[in-house]
């Protein structure tokens, strides 16, 4: 996700760059295309927020019917942190996360 921002911002520069050296039609298209990347960009928000650890250890306790076995949940927690983490970061599960780095 990353990636992709500082991607648009760059286009952005050199469109910008562009539109202060062209007139008429050219000049309109790079200030178009500029406004599009904006939009883009307002639109490309984060897919989902990384939930907090309390939340991880509600749900693993509901989970595992309420039992609190701290091994359990402890493992439950583990897994599911390192999976949200490979995907909130990569998309691709089969991607290490910074964490794991």
């Amino acid at each position: 996700m990353q990636e992709v921002k500082k991607k648009i911002e760059r286009i952005d520069e050199i469109l910008a760059s562009f539109e202060d050296t062209m007139h008429g039609d050219e000049g309109k298209i790079c200030t178009e295309a500029r406004c599009l990347l904006i939009e883009v960009q307002e639109n490309l928000k984060e897919r989902f927020t990384m939930p907090t650890d309390e939340q991880l250890i509600e749900l693993a306790i509901l989970f595992n019917d309420g039992i609190l076995d701290i091994d359990e949940l402890s493992k439950m927690v583990g897994i599911t942190q390192f999976v949200l983490h490979r995907l909130h970061e990569h998309d691709d599960i089969t991607k290490k996360s910074k964490l794991e780095i």
